[in-house]
């Protein structure tokens, strides 16, 4: 029993002499193709496969034959990083659950610049294709596995029985790691989803720039978002609209609009504002709920530099005519 610990942590290690590439079994049959290995070699690749070894056995004599890396795997691209963990290519797997997460808290630094639809659209071809890349290459990434630790374990010991056990041990499948990390994983998305949520909180209850009336539209039911902003009048003693101001002091407007959730929205205006021998691009952006028909002003940047508060009134006065 102790041999046998002593065997496996071995091979957790990643115990082994190397040439060529490849690390060089005492017994030395298997040799890095699966058309060449004797019965013996053979069955301690079924055990250290475990379950459907014949397809997988079939698949790495495929790539070998071909030559190629390519070998489609639907379990791999339905069920991507659990398909990983089932396997036991943990290293595999952390890697894959990295990127994934980091494409998921991405959007959080981004969609006041892009608008989260068109972000979440990206983030799910993103997820697709590393899928899909996955249900590729799988099959080689564990045929790289499978053939790297049945060397190493018939380099460690030359006895059969030995072999065997070391194979059913560190090789064959893992619920319990699937599991595990099933709950990891739920923790991880709840943490970006509260993370995200808290984040957008704070932009909309954002203490908005002074000096902008927050209209009641409540009769405007069909209006748009954008709608909404334009037809915002300045102040109950100026009924000129924002539109009307807008297009007086700037150049080449453009107004996007980006979906928040079911009650906000956030709306943009872009234009270029001349300032006597100097032009800038302006950007002004509102946030506008929907439900409650009300209008905040949360930002200006001019020349992608954020203004501050005061620097901000000072612009919207300019632009606006506001007094202080």
């Amino acid at each position: 029993m102790k041999k046998q610990k002593q065997l496996v942590h071995k091979l957790n290690q990643g115990e082994g002499e190397t040439k060529g590439g490849f690390i060089r079994a005492r017994s030395g049959p298997f040799n890095a193709s699966l058309k060449e290995v004797d019965t013996a070699d053979l069955d301690l690749t079924k055990c250290y496969i475990g379950r459907h070894h014949w397809y997988y056995l079939k698949e790495f004599i495929k790539i070998k034959a071909n030559g190629t890396k390519e070998s489609w795997n639907f379990s791999a691209f339905l069920f991507d990083v659990f398909w990983l963990i089932y396997r036991k290519m943990y290293g595999h797997a952390i890697a894959f659950m990295l990127a994934i997460t980091t494409a998921m808290t991405a959007w959080t630094y981004q969609w006041l610049e892009f608008g989260s639809n068109a972000f979440y659209t990206v983030l799910a071809c993103l997820v697709i294709l590393a899928k899909v890349l996955l249900g590729i290459y799988g099959n080689y990434f564990y045929k790289e596995r499978v053939e790297k630790h049945v060397i190493l374990i018939t380099y460690v010991t030359e006895d059969f029985d030995e072999q065997m056990n070391a194979a059913n041990e560190t090789g064959g499948q893992s619920w319990i790691s699937v599991v595990i990390s099933v709950v990891v994983l739920v923790l991880i998305v709840t943490s970006v989803f509260f993370f995200n949520s808290d984040t957008m909180n704070e932009h909309r209850q954002a203490q908005p720039v002074e000096g902008y009336q927050n209209n009641d539209m409540s009769d405007e039911l069909d209006w748009t978002a954008i709608e909404m902003v334009k037809k915002a009048t300045v102040s109950n003693a100026d009924d000129r609209t924002v539109e009307e101001v807008f297009s007086t002091n700037f150049m080449d407007g453009e107004w996007h609009s980006y979906y928040l959730d079911a009650e906000w929205e956030e709306v943009i205006y872009k234009g270029l504002l001349i300032g006597g021998e100097d032009d800038y691009d302006v950007s002004i952006v509102f946030d506008v709920n929907t439900e409650r028909y009300t209008i905040e002003l949360y930002e200006v940047r001019v020349n992608g530099h954020l203004l501050r508060q005061e620097e901000a009134e000072d612009l919207l006065q300019d632009i606006f005519g506001w007094d202080h």
